[in-house]
């Protein structure tokens, strides 16, 4: 790898050609080995969370009042689920046990209802929070 350049008073700079040789040089050294199952469950989180509502709403051909609702509360159900277990799957990983997509699947199953409560709580306090910051104006 070249010597990285040096301004005057400023810190590195590296360019991106740089920054890729470091990254795959720290895969290839074992450094990320989770890596690329840590990508692949942050998708599938956000594919269980935004999923539902953008199938239902963009892609059938009805939009009704009805179906934007049971669109979030689908919504609200999988980012419970699926919330929990991402950071279940994170917890593993960083305690250096052995780590599957079986585990993001028991984590979602075992947290789906406590980890709902929550999300429903977080997004009733955040659109409250709306209310009052955006309803005095």
């Amino acid at each position: 790898m070249p010597p990285l350049s040096r301004c005057k008073g400023c810190e590195w700079i590296v360019n991106f050609s740089q920054s890729w040789q470091a990254f795959v040089r720290s895969l290839r050294l074992g450094g990320y080995e989770h890596l690329g199952k840590l990508m692949l469950a942050n998708l599938l989180w956000f594919s269980l969370g935004f999923g539902p509502p953008l199938i239902i709403l963009l892609y059938l051909p009805w939009q009704a009042p009805i179906m934007l609702i049971a669109a979030l509360l689908i919504s609200l159900v999988m980012f419970g689920g699926a919330y929990p277990a991402l950071h279940m799957l994170i917890n593993h990983i960083m305690d250096r046990q052995d780590v599957s997509w079986r585990l993001f699947w028991q984590g979602f199953k075992k947290f789906a209802c406590a980890g709902t409560i929550l999300f429903f709580i977080r997004m009733l306090g955040f659109f409250s929070s709306l209310v009052l910051i955006f309803g005095s104006l």
